[in-house]
């Protein structure tokens, strides 16, 4: 072999061995990155587009699109993982048939009054579009009573889900009576805060109005009646004779107790209600956190990177041949 080819070869035999452990490296590292961008895209699309097709009646096509648009803008501007923003919106509209901007208002408002009073948002979205239906409420006026849904919880220590939960079983029976969404939230939060299970005395309740019906008598005007007796009696004893004559004897103390502690005065529930306007969303400006706030900042961020990264990915995944043809012409060219 001439000298020359000698030196060439050595020349090529060192660049194999100096290149070869850098593109094995970089070769890896391209396809340990490809993989994770691909376990991203996965689990952003399972956490997201699965929870929406299946809540939302399996949404497809146009339909499905409009979701994902929502989903965006409420998930860039919420701590909560991907999987909540999902399942809250495609119920809210899956139950009330809320679309656009009045959709993830509602959806955001929900989200952020739950995280402040430390509950599940996708569980209070669900409990909340089921009230709005039950009591024929527009999605329109949703905002205006979460804000009152949660001064209730927030000045009687109630649970919202709980009021939201009771007002979907009990509610019914409130609002045969006139009382509004509202206003049975109020009863019921006040019932909370006084150590009272509403499941203890809407039997009573329920029986008396039904009595009361069938006597033709005004149903509120009797329970108003029926209260303020009570609630003026000269002796417990007194009280909880009206109240057993009322609402039978089984739940004839506890009602007593709640009406003398005022869960039925109509002046201790509009204090409940008074200055609700706004309250979800003061509240979260002054509760919200550092970490949050950096949550927030990832949602954002991962979001934006999405359409990047499936892209990026395949770009390196096309490189990785050419990677491959050069250690492969590397080794050829030393072998000769």
């Amino acid at each position: 072999m001439a000298v020359e080819n000698v030196g060439v070869l050595r020349a090529v035999l060192e660049l194999r061995d100096t290149m070869s452990s850098g593109l094995d490296n970089a070769a890896k590292k391209i396809r340990r990155f490809g993989g994770q961008m691909t376990r991203i895209g996965s689990n952003f699309t399972k956490s997201v587009t699965l929870p929406i097709v299946a809540a939302a009646a399996g949404a497809t096509g146009d339909a499905l699109a409009t979701l994902g648009q929502s989903f965006d803008a409420v998930f860039r501007e919420v701590p909560n993982s991907a999987q909540q923003v999902a399942q809250a919106l495609a119920d809210l509209n899956t139950i009330t048939g809320a679309t656009g901007s009045l959709l993830t208002d509602l959806t955001k408002s929900l989200l952020d009054a739950s995280r402040v009073l430390g509950e599940d948002g996708a569980v209070n979205a669900k409990l909340f579009a089921t009230a709005l239906e039950q009591f024929n409420v527009p999605i329109s006026r949703g905002g205006e009573l979460l804000d009152q849904f949660f001064v209730i919880a927030q000045r009687t220590g109630a649970s919202l889900g709980k009021l939201i939960g009771e007002t979907n079983t009990y509610g019914s029976v409130l609002k045969n009576a006139g009382f509004t969404l509202a206003e049975s939230a109020a009863v019921f939060g006040r019932f909370q805060s006084i150590g009272i299970e509403v499941s203890r005395v809407m039997p009573g309740l329920n029986a008396a109005f039904r009595r009361w019906a069938g006597e033709n008598r005004n149903i509120k005007t009797t329970l108003a009646s029926t209260v303020d007796q009570i609630r003026t009696a000269s002796s417990e004893t007194r009280a909880l004779t009206i109240a057993t004559e009322a609402f039978g004897a089984e739940g004839a103390q506890r009602m007593t107790t709640a009406i003398r502690q005022g869960a039925f005065a109509l002046g201790n529930l509009d204090d409940l209600l008074r200055d609700s306007v706004g309250s979800v969303n003061a509240a979260t400006d002054a509760n919200r956190t550092f970490s949050e706030t950096l949550q927030v900042l990832r949602n954002r961020a991962t979001q934006s990177f999405a359409p990047f990264g499936r892209v990026l990915k395949q770009a390196l995944l096309d490189f990785l041949p050419v990677i491959d043809r050069v250690a492969a012409g590397l080794n050829a060219m030393a072998l000769r």
